[in-house]
């Protein structure tokens, strides 16, 4: 709304993109007060608490860990007819999560379900996210009914523990088991028609291309990447075949799977961006984006311009880049590589914004908050660059070039408690570091900051009257003070002494005193 203000004329791009935003938003706030409301009318009461227990087998005493306590209900048994929920069988991961004795009925699981999926499309990913999410999921499968439910929740921590090296089995081994249930083989019980039509709207379980999709996903996870291309090309999900043949380097065949589908769908820009990754010509990527799209495909813009950033062609790169980020700001890996050829044509100021961008969309991006930091360094900014790179280290707290560079900076912007606890971790990190330079200017700092305080101490005690007793203290403070200063020398501060010891009276050794 704002930059349609700064505009001499209505936007018609403005206004539709604005009526798909609203929309979005309402479609939110409508989910959100539907699930509102179906927890109200399943009466269940959820909160997330902690307790005591155990996360591996090899741990001495329990710690935290997050569990979820619901209102008890009716049900005391599980259901027999429901997916068979696939062992972890790791050497360290106990299978045994927060666990709770409060049993919920198949509606009151699908209500935490809906929950899971709302916290899963409408907030950030990180750490404490994932393991709110683990809960959840833990006791929907934990307490085993309503056939849809289960297949769905199974479903689910196929989806997440596909990426995870320690679960990746047991997610390759439960997707299957699942797809196996869609094709109608059934995994040991009498799974009937009646049985598996409960609660399967409610669930909101995945159609089963989205199945076979999740259970090719976690085989290409394994790096069983030609079992996976049996399945999309299953599917007919052309662009993860393609992939396929990349992984298996077998790009004959992706290109004349191709140009068999070009003569199909001649008009299909997408197929363009595939065979110009394929073959790395730039001409099939500029056809991409005069098919139908008028130049508005965003794919074609960053594929051209990743292509130009391999051949060092950074101005070009530069500018097919940010005309993808016009069409589609939301890209991470674009914004990052934006910033990239800003930096190498010297235009820092771009670069600080591009990777401002980059850290916005992801807050724990390291290189980005690193790269974020040079710009700045290269702009004159350093006490910016040093709060940025401080930053980047809460992210990655084990890279010895970053706290190479923070000391540096440190020193430059006159943070030497900083920089002393910046050296104290390389050394932690490189037992071998060696710095002479940057040991010398802090230990210099160190020395005049002693001597200053001496002298600021010195004067403080200067004393009032003509007491031989508090003069003679006051010529001790400033001996402190002239030996403190390290760039005087030891036989200049033993003439100032013997002067000021061989003085009469209180009197002279005050005139003394401004040296």
């Amino acid at each position: 709304m704002l930059w349609q203000k700064m505009l001499a004329e209505p936007s018609v791009d403005l206004k539709d993109l604005m009526d798909e935003i609203v929309s979005q938003i309402c479609h939110y706030f409508l989910h959100f007060r539907s699930f509102r409301h179906a927890l109200k009318l399943s009466n269940l009461n959820m909160e997330l608490a902690g307790k005591l227990g155990k996360r591996t087998r090899f741990q001495q005493r329990d710690i935290a860990q997050l569990v979820l306590n619901a209102v008890p209900s009716s049900f005391k048994e599980s259901d027999l007819d429901v997916p068979t929920n696939c062992a972890l069988n790791d050497d360290t991961l106990l299978e045994k999560g927060g666990d709770t004795t409060k049993p919920l009925s198949p509606l009151q699981l699908a209500v935490v379900l809906a929950l899971y999926r709302l916290e899963r499309r409408s907030e950030h990913c990180d750490e404490l996210f994932m393991e709110r999410q683990r809960v959840l999921r833990f006791q929907i499968i934990r307490q085993r009914r309503g056939w849809a439910v289960q297949a769905a929740a199974l479903l689910a921590r196929c989806d997440l523990e596909r990426t995870k090296k320690r679960r990746v089995e047991r997610a390759c081994a439960q997707s299957e088991l699942i797809c196996k249930l869609i094709d109608g083989v059934d995994d040991a019980v009498n799974c009937k028609q009646r049985i598996l039509l409960p609660m399967i709207a409610s669930s909101g379980l995945e159609p089963y291309w989205s199945a076979y999709c999740i259970h090719a996903e976690a085989l290409q996870s394994l790096g069983c990447t030609s079992e996976a291309l049996l399945l999309y090309e299953n599917l007919e999900m052309w662009d993860c075949v393609i992939e396929c043949f990349k992984k298996l380097g077998q790009l004959e065949k992706a290109e004349a799977l191709i140009r068999r589908l070009l003569k199909e769908r001649p008009n299909d820009s997408m197929l363009y961006c595939l065979l110009g990754d394929i073959t790395m010509e730039p001409s099939y990527y500029e056809t991409a984006m005069k098919v139908r799209s008028f130049d508005r495909n965003a794919r074609a813009r960053k594929s051209l311009g990743n292509l130009m950033v391999l051949r060092k062609q950074f101005e070009s790169a530069y500018k097919h880049l940010r005309r993808s980020l016009e069409l589609q700001p939301i890209q991470l890996g674009v914004w990052f590589n934006a910033g990239y050829c800003a930096w190498k044509q010297e235009q820092y100021a771009d670069a600080v914004t591009c990777f401002h961008r980059c850290v916005s969309l992801e807050p724990e991006h390291f290189e980005a908050w690193n790269n974020l930091s040079a710009a700045y360094i290269k702009l004159g900014q350093k006490e910016r660059a040093r709060k940025i790179i401080q930053e980047a280290l809460k992210f990655n707290y084990e890279h010895p070039k970053v706290w190479e560079n923070y000391l540096l900076l440190c020193v430059d912007t006159a943070e030497f408690d900083q920089a002393i606890k910046a050296f104290h971790r390389l050394l932690d990190l490189n037992k071998q570091q060696k710095d002479d330079e940057v040991l010398e200017i802090i230990a210099s700092n160190v020395l005049r900051s002693t001597e200053e305080a001496w002298k600021l101490y010195a004067s403080l005690k200067r004393p009032s009257d003509d007491n031989i007793e508090e003069g003679e203290k006051y010529v001790q403070l400033l001996e402190r003070s002239l030996l403190a200063e390290s760039n005087k020398p030891v036989i200049f501060i033993a003439f100032i002494h013997t002067y000021i010891r061989s003085a009469c009276t209180v009197k002279e050794a005050r005139v003394m005193s401004p040296l």
